[in-house]
């Protein structure tokens, strides 16, 4: 009985116990309920601690209900006991784990438990443990990871977008116009130093492409383009007819001449196709050519001719050619064709 009192009726009860027939009473807006024992009513004012009877029963022995437990001591005690014991049934305290065992289980279970959640380090998320170590691997945008592109550098996964842009590893094309070669950052400083000649020469073909093309924007009073050099080269095809013919029965390659090298290092070849295009190649060059192209078919039945081609600049394996569809009037009487190529290479 815990806290004892006693009735005007003579009978006696726990205090808690009354007050739970009050609220049960139909009279609760009067505040009074029946004694359990004779069904004479009582009033919530007279509910005092009967002190004898409570310093009675705070003596009395108890031992502990709950399984295995040992306990044994007074009422009074019981009450600190019941908050305690260790044999208690209990629930895990974390949500939505279904763990019930006695209190002493549960506070060694809670250390491991999957549902326990835990702060990230990162985040600084709630996370259960179980799902810690997905969250960290794809949830989590702030636990550390390594560069994507392999430089060893670890940092948290929102920041990996913003490394990219500066990281050693990234590649990047040389900033040199004209240059194709690409590498990793980090290399491109030796690329730099290493190819410091072509890179030169390449330099110079952009700056005359440049100045090229501020002629062509309409400052030619300001400019004026100027030979710089001339050089011819002369391409004789034998037997011309029986080759065009092959090259259209067996639908071969153009036709191709040898390779000319003028003295500034570029290389070049003529080309006819099947169609009857002749044109110019610059087959290999350091840097890029500004020329005027002139094409000069040799007298065969008809009297010379010059095909004067319109001022271009010329990078590596680029050509620029005419339509030559009557070639045949120029092939002589032993079926040879010869054609003279003239460039004129072009500064500002």
């Amino acid at each position: 009985m815990m806290k004892p009192v006693t009735l005007r009726c003579g009978h006696s009860g726990c205090m808690d116990c009354l007050n739970s027939i009050i609220s049960l009473s139909s009279n609760t807006s009067v505040s009074r309920g029946p004694c359990p024992v004779c069904r004479q009513p009582f009033h919530l004012d007279e509910l005092h601690l009967n002190v004898s009877l409570d310093k009675l029963t705070r003596g009395l022995k108890l031992e502990c209900c709950n399984r295995d437990c040992q306990w044994k001591g007074t009422l009074d005690e019981a009450r600190e006991h019941g908050k305690n014991c260790p044999k208690a049934v209990a629930s895990c305290p974390h949500e939505g784990c279904p763990n019930v065992s006695t209190r002493e289980e549960i506070e060694r279970h809670q250390d491991d438990c999957q549902f326990r959640k835990l702060e990230c380090l990162g985040c600084r998320t709630l996370v259960r443990r179980a799902n810690q170590q997905d969250h960290e691997t794809d949830g989590c945008n702030y636990s550390r990871v390594d560069c994507p592109l392999g430089c060893g550098t670890k940092l948290p996964r929102a920041h990996v977008t913003m490394h990219q842009h500066t990281c050693g590893k990234k590649a990047a094309k040389c900033i040199v116009p004209g240059c194709t070669r690409i590498f990793v950052k980090q290399d491109m400083e030796a690329h730099q130093f290493n190819a410091a000649t072509s890179h030169s020469a390449l330099q110079f073909g952009e700056i005359q492409r440049l100045r090229a093309l501020i002629n062509e924007k309409g400052f030619a009073e300001r400019w004026q383009e100027q030979e710089q050099s001339v050089h011819s080269f002369r391409w004789t095809v034998k037997d011309f007819p029986t080759r065009m013919r092959d090259l259209v029965d067996k639908n071969e390659g153009p036709l191709t001449s040898g390779e000319w090298t003028t003295p500034n290092g570029h290389k070049w070849r003529a080309i006819l196709t099947q169609d009857l295009k002749l044109f110019i190649q610059l087959v290999a060059a350091p840097f890029p050519a500004r020329v005027e192209l002139r094409i000069v078919l040799s007298p065969g039945e008809v009297e010379e001719i010059t095909h004067i081609l319109s001022t271009t600049t010329l990078k590596e394996g680029e050509m620029w050619g005419h339509d030559v569809a009557n070639i045949n009037r120029w092939v002589d009487g032993e079926g040879k064709l010869i054609v003279k190529f003239i460039i004129l290479y072009i500064v500002l």
